[in-house]
């Protein structure tokens, strides 16, 4: 899984058209003081119709199962515009500006979403029964120490009949994909390595700072212990 992550949600409404527009860059670092708290992004309409987008940030946060947890993050940012029309073919910059506390620790991750609103601009279409596919960009933000980096470890490897239950935490100041993955595991008389395409649910998963997370995959048939060990390696990828 690339380390940028791209969500491209797909909504049905009411209408006729399918309009489409392109936001990037669509994972973004900022710093917590000096010009790095203030950002760029742009936005294109890549349609022939006329289109109203909106743009939001959100706190993000994450479950031990991954599950992500937002809530409204408007006092710690100002985006301008919010809110913009863009006609066929045209493009617009939004400027973020983080206004929140100096980060000397542990990097603060948020939501940028960058949704079109269900508008329609033109005035022959009348028949409401029609489909119209509405794009919302759900991006990733992250406020910075300086040099963050990430520190994880298996903090623990549970049996649950046939599946492990392998607990990652992450010790570091900055978050980290799971990329060019290795866990090692140890029943006292065996040794397994499982790699990168052998650990599905759990290869290209983000762990955020701070935090720890719980993966399910398939106990190895090699390993008949009571008692498992593990360790882990990984490439460090922001």
């Amino acid at each position: 899984m690339r380390k940028t992550l791209l969500f491209l949600y797909l909504i049905l409404i009411s209408s006729f058209y399918i309009f489409s527009f392109s936001f990037s860059p669509i994972v973004q670092d900022f710093d917590s003081t000096g010009n790095g708290k203030v950002k760029t992004f742009r936005i294109k309409n890549e349609n022939d119709e006329a289109i109203a987008v909106q743009i939001t940030m959100l706190t993000r946060n994450m479950s031990r199962l991954g599950e992500e947890v937002n809530s409204d993050a408007s006092e710690l940012f100002t985006i301008y515009p919010h809110q913009l029309i863009l006609q066929p073919d045209d493009s617009q910059s939004i400027r973020v500006q983080w206004n929140g506390p100096e980060i000397n620790e542990t990097e603060r991750a948020f939501r940028i979403i960058a949704e079109q609103l269900p508008i329609s601009f033109n005035q022959d279409n009348t028949n409401k029964g029609q489909l119209n596919i509405v794009y919302k960009y759900i991006g990733s933000v992250y406020v910075i120490p300086e040099k963050p980096y990430s520190e994880l470890f298996l903090e623990s490897v549970k049996i649950e009949n046939d599946l492990l239950r392998l607990t990652v935490k992450n010790r570091g100041t900055g978050h980290t994909i799971l990329e060019d993955i290795v866990v090692t595991l140890n029943d006292g008389t065996h040794t397994v390595q499982l790699t990168y395409d052998e650990l599905p649910g759990m290869a290209g998963e983000n762990v955020l700072a701070g935090l720890s997370r719980d993966f399910l995959i398939e106990k190895p048939s090699q390993l008949s212990g009571e008692e498992i060990n593990g360790e882990l390696s990984y490439k460090e990828t922001r």
